[in-house]
């Protein structure tokens, strides 16, 4: 039976439930706009690691690069001209020495700058590639001066790589410090896969003197972004 109370009550309540849905809505759109961007709790913007870091490892990085690059091609070029297995364990042997040599010491880099101590390594270890490439120029070249460069660069090496990673907190802040320390990892990594990538090809094209140059090149360019 019709109840006109009844209806006139239920026709009240749907129009409060359609106002009340209508300024929700409104509420709604007021507190969340489409343009806002999206927020997660707990999340915080990544700490820069500064272009004074980034420079300092690019540079450091491509003299790693030369470093290894010079190795293999070196131990390459040493085996086409002898034929020798021997000397490429004598060579080998030669570029890991400076390392078992020099490692106990190197607990003295952190009593000077690391900035001085990255720049004479690179210069340190530039006179072993220079020494050899002058040779190779003159046509004096002989298997002995590239043992020598390669001890010389390796003890060279060996410092940098040592001063370059303990300069890390005193070149970004301290919340980029984890990212920066995994960047120094990656940079011998790199030069362990283009190095020898590299190696081979240039001493089949240009010789024993490209493989110099290139090693030369990347100590002197490592040190002067190391400088500015």
């Amino acid at each position: 039976m019709f109840n006109p109370d009844e209806y006139m009550f239920k026709s009240l309540e749907y129009r409060c439930s359609i106002r009340l849905n209508e300024e929700m809505d409104t509420l709604t759109d007021d507190r969340i706009s489409p343009t806002d961007p999206p927020t997660e709790p707990g999340a915080a913007p990544l700490a820069p690691l500064g272009s004074r870091f980034l420079r300092v490892w690019f540079g450091q990085t491509v003299s790693t690069v030369g470093s290894a690059l010079s190795g293999v091609g070196v131990a390459v070029f040493v085996y086409l001209e002898t034929g020798s297995e021997a000397w490429l364990g004598v060579l080998a042997a030669l570029g890991a020495l400076p390392f078992v040599l020099v490692g106990p010491f190197l607990g003295i880099v952190d009593r000077f700058p690391k900035r001085s101590v990255m720049i004479g390594a690179d210069v340190f270890a530039a006179i072993g590639p220079a020494f050899a490439l002058v040779m190779a120029l003159t046509d004096r070249l002989e298997v002995w001066h590239l043992a020598v460069a390669a001890v010389l660069g390796g003890i060279g090496t060996a410092v940098q790589g040592t001063a370059s990673m303990a300069a890390v907190p005193s070149l970004v802040e301290s919340e980029a410090i984890g990212r920066a320390n995994g960047l120094a990892q990656l940079g011998p990594a790199i030069a362990i896969v283009i190095g020898p990538l590299l190696a081979t090809p240039l001493v089949a094209w240009w010789g024993i003197e490209a493989v110099l140059w290139a090693d030369f090149g990347t100590f002197v360019f490592g040190m002067v972004l190391t400088l500015i």
